[in-house]
């Protein structure tokens, strides 16, 4: 299990592109992104309801 590995709003933006162009191949974003799988699904689906701008940390608010 990954834990607590900081990311930029870009990487996750790229992540949760690569997994729709991968068919959600949660499991290869794991290894390849070294991310947990929840962390995956839930910029995925952040991603698909919000856009880039659903993935942008605002520090708590």
């Amino acid at each position: 299990m990954n834990h607590g590995r900081k990311t930029t709003a870009l990487e996750r933006i790229e992540i949760a592109q690569w997994i729709l162009v991968t068919h959600r191949h949660y499991h290869g974003a794991v290894e390849k992104f070294n991310i947990s799988y929840s962390q995956a699904y839930l910029w995925t689906r952040k991603y698909e309801q919000g856009g880039e701008s659903a993935l942008i940390d605002r520090g708590g608010k």
